[in-house]
């Protein structure tokens, strides 16, 4: 456990070291780097860099309650290695044939980031890089969708 950690640590501080996000010309990088933002800032006005930070989200349906959107996302920001991290869990939710109110995880994706100032590094992840991106969009109108019913 402590050579797996040691062996990411080495990997975390050597730039170049692991792929920067995916193929050239994706849009999933330039995506992710703003999710980082907008939940990094996300009710708070400054954040502290240690901070460990956890929020959640649901994707689809077509209004702003979540019970009827079958996609949760939960987000943790954190420190590790002198790094900035950022974790997206995806999951999908299948709905009771008995009971519609009631979901179960039908299966989850995640992927892990690290993020360097402005750039950031796809470290790992169990999407493909068009679904990473697509996630990711949606993603960032479920932060806004979020956003403008917390200050409505």
């Amino acid at each position: 456990m402590i050579a797996a950690a040691a062996l990411l640590a080495l990997f975390l501080a050597i730039p170049g070291a692991l792929p920067q996000g995916g193929a050239e010309g994706s849009k999933a990088p330039a995506l992710l780097l703003r999710v980082y933002d907008e939940v990094r800032t996300f009710g708070t006005a400054a954040p502290t860099p240690e901070a460990l930070v956890f929020r959640d989200f649901f994707i689809g349906g077509p209004d702003d309650d979540d019970t009827n959107k079958d996609i949760h996302v939960a987000v943790l920001l954190y420190r590790i290695g002198g790094f900035q991290m950022m974790k997206l869990q995806v999951t999908a939710l299948t709905r009771s044939r008995s009971d519609p109110r009631i979901k179960k995880a039908a299966g989850s994706k995640g992927c892990t980031c690290r993020v360097d100032g402005e750039r950031i590094a796809v470290l790992s992840s169990d999407f493909e890089e068009k679904d990473l991106a697509r996630t990711a969009a949606e993603l960032l109108t479920a932060i806004a969708d979020k956003k403008r019913l917390i200050k409505g």
